[in-house]
């Protein structure tokens, strides 16, 4: 019986003594416990997306940004796409999606301090499958803006 329970036991031992942790579960700092986000356009995607994601890790977002608090300032997103591959007739086979986002945070008596996060993902296209592959771009774009969100929160469990 005792044999049954010890290895994960000591599995469970070993995996937390190396620092692993569940992904999207991110230890912030105190100071990031409440922020107050600044947004270009409030009813933007990432906007809404990164909002989601703060609110889901806890964070308490202020409607008015005070001197105590952190800002987070949410600079406009920006999609870059780059022809991989071609077919044989000309048509673009391959693209590269590169999703941008610029962020600025403001920390009460230091320096503010610019991310520039980047996700990028590549995509086939069948032009015979139009309205198929225009579905999968908008999946592909939400997932995109799904990682930046958690990249955001990384780097913010770093500052």
């Amino acid at each position: 019986m005792l044999k049954r329970w010890l290895f994960p036991l000591v599995l469970c031992t070993l995996l937390s003594a190396c620092g692993f942790q569940l992904r999207g579960s991110y230890t912030l700092p105190d100071q990031f416990q409440q922020l107050h986000l600044q947004v270009q356009d409030p009813y933007a995607a990432i906007s809404r997306e990164v909002s989601k994601r703060f609110k889901a890790s806890g964070i308490v977002l202020l409607d008015v940004a005070s001197d105590q608090a952190p800002i987070v300032i949410l600079g406009k997103d920006k999609l870059e796409r780059t022809n991989l591959s071609v077919y044989p007739d000309g048509q673009v086979a391959e693209y590269r999606l590169v999703y941008k986002l610029n962020v600025n945070v403001i920390q009460p008596d230091q320096k503010p301090q610019k991310l520039a996060l980047q996700v990028q993902r590549d995509y086939l296209d069948d032009p015979r499958q139009a309205l198929a592959k225009r579905r999968e771009r908008e999946i592909l774009l939400q997932e995109m803006r799904e990682q930046i969100s958690f990249q955001l929160l990384a780097q913010l469990s770093s500052l």
